[in-house]
């Protein structure tokens, strides 16, 4: 379509649901899971322009860009109010076990409960 803007909309996309955080800054996502008492269960960073599947975490390996990416997930979540939608512990467990890496891909991801 003529004039049509194929820029990206956002540079920045958060989500929050349950026991799980995300923010994606143009191609990096991080991925934060918590435990039922609030502790930080997993902190995960993709790439997603070289691993769209999500199956090597970079959280160690870039920790700059994961600090960061946390500081701007940590600013977003200032500004929303306590989450009031309730998941039953088992919903927030299989969230948890989702996002660890010993589950790869969506494939994998799909079989769990």
């Amino acid at each position: 379509m003529k004039g049509e803007n194929t820029a990206r909309p956002h540079r920045n996309l958060f989500w929050r649901f349950s026991n799980v955080q995300a923010v994606r800054d143009l191609d990096l996502m991080l991925i934060k899971t918590f435990e039922e008492d609030g502790k930080v269960h997993a902190v995960t960073l993709f790439d997603l322009a070289t691993d769209p599947g999500q199956t090597k975490d970079l959280a160690a390996s870039r920790a700059a860009d994961r600090d960061r990416l946390e500081k701007l997930l940590e600013e977003w979540n200032q500004t929303n109010v306590e989450p009031r939608a309730l998941v039953g512990k088992g919903y927030r467990d299989n969230l948890r076990r989702k996002h660890e890496m010993d589950v790869i891909g969506r494939d994998a991801e799909r079989k769990l409960p």
